[in-house]
């Protein structure tokens, strides 16, 4: 069973990992954990099956093309993550942990490069499949 999605950039300053609390209906909700370079933040993180969905067809097209934007919005706040291809494979990740009406926050922005992207495909895809929350 996968409870988690990790972009795994193969660095260890550069970390996003979303696990699986529970579902509700079609909606997920994750513990959001970032580590871009020497700040962390961790929050919690709910996207409906559709945004996922959606989220896994843009990473792939991503894939195959080398261009374009992949991003998931929270459905209780305003944080968000968002992948853009930009030059020869490079990838920026930004996103915001917690909301901005929150006491704390954390924007962030690292780069990689598209070796993320069908792996990360393949987790979400399979947290689609099995949705179960863990034990």
């Amino acid at each position: 069973m996968q409870t988690f999605i990790t972009f795994d950039t193969n660095d260890d300053e550069k970390i996003i990992r979303l696990e699986t609390t529970y579902v509700v209906q079609d909606y997920f909700t994750f513990v959001l954990q970032v580590c871009s370079g020497p700040f962390q933040g961790k929050s919690s993180f709910c996207v409906s099956r559709t945004q996922l969905e959606a989220f896994s067809e843009r990473v792939a097209k991503m894939n195959n093309d080398l261009r374009g934007q992949a991003v998931l919005n929270d459905n209780d706040s305003d944080a968000f993550l968002t992948l853009e291809s930009v030059d020869h494979g490079q990838i920026v990740v930004t996103g915001q942990v917690g909301g901005s009406h929150e006491q704390q926050f954390m924007r962030f922005r690292f780069e990689t490069d598209q070796t993320i992207l069908h792996p990360l495909q393949r987790q979400v895809d399979q947290v689609l499949t099995d949705p179960c929350s863990p034990a």
